[in-house]
């Protein structure tokens, strides 16, 4: 058995306030998860700027006061759990466990009265469609799509959770792609905004354009629905308006250099940037409308990312 990472939890029957204390301490919520496993867990976990992570939970079935504990993420679940349980440790869900489709996790008490959230991130296999849902082999139907910020998929590697979000600017087949040009050049200055960014700059993976020329993809670390990120997107398309020149717009810095559109680049920019200000209370902006996944005349599942 490892112990990939740990950090300091806070268990609370009311995490809100203990959130925003920590809040004033400089931490920010990276993530937020409510009805965890059947156990109606609420998990919040925050971080500050020195990379200290923290995670308050509330239960109805935790501690009558708040105790601190200690969240550990282990690589075998089951063998740590057995070894606490001999150690005299007792799981206050009884013989159950919370469990998301990523993870599952158990709150254990010492014989002294301390705590041990013991948490074991998975990845399951994908599961078979039932008649019932779409869910896991959906598809995205772009037919109904309309510009927003989505959650495309999550990845666990080894403990870390990444999120890849589909940032979609035009409405697919029913109004004309980004020009290409212009979408380089946004390419280029949204880029630099996100890895200079004192906030977000150590979230960001990867940002880069669709293949189809409708959005963006953007992968970021952790866990986060789409309205956390809303305000970033925003304030990034904004930034674009303020470009003098396309960043990295040279022979040596990029492989095709003359492909720019700067003035294309803030009208578009421009215009998603409204749209979102317009609809950050529009739940269908942050939603996948999700279809049947096509499958290949030789049995290959299709995928467009």
């Amino acid at each position: 058995m490892k112990i990939t990472t740990f950090n300091p939890q806070i268990i609370s029957r009311n995490a809100e306030p203990v959130a925003e204390l920590f809040e004033e301490l400089g931490f920010e919520r990276t993530h937020r998860k409510e009805g965890i496993g059947e156990k109606e867990v609420v998990g919040i976990r925050m971080k500050n700027a020195d990379g200290f992570h923290l995670d308050i939970s509330q239960s109805d079935m935790g501690p009558q006061q708040d105790m601190i504990g200690i969240r550990v993420n282990v690589d075998n679940f089951s063998e740590v759990y057995e070894f606490l349980k001999a150690k005299g440790f007792r799981n206050i869900y009884g013989d159950s466990f919370a469990k998301t489709p990523s993870s599952i996790s158990a709150m254990m008490i010492s014989p002294s009265g301390y705590g041990i959230n013991l948490v074991e991130h998975i990845k399951q296999a994908p599961k078979q469609e039932s008649s019932g849902g779409l869910i896991p082999s959906f598809s995205v139907d772009h037919t109904k799509i309309v510009p927003g910020i989505f959650v495309s998929r999550q990845d666990t590697i080894k403990s870390a959770v990444i999120t890849t979000y589909d940032i979609r600017v035009t409405k697919p087949n029913d109004e004309p792609a980004i020009d290409v040009s212009a979408m380089h050049s946004l390419e280029h200055i949204i880029a630099t905004y996100l890895r200079n960014d004192e906030k977000w700059k150590d979230e960001v993976i990867y940002w880069g354009p669709m293949g189809c020329l409708t959005g963006f993809y953007l992968i970021l670390k952790g866990e986060r629905e789409p309205k956390q990120i809303h305000e970033l997107l925003l304030a990034a398309f904004r930034s674009v308006a303020d470009a003098d020149e396309v960043p990295g717009a040279t022979a040596k810095n990029c492989g095709n250099y003359l492909l720019h559109n700067l003035p294309m680049a803030k009208w578009y920019a421009a215009r998603f940037a409204k749209y979102l200000a317009d609809n950050a209370d529009n739940e269908n902006i942050f939603v996948y409308p999700r279809t049947e996944r096509l499958v290949t005349e030789d049995g290959q599942d299709f995928y467009d990312s």
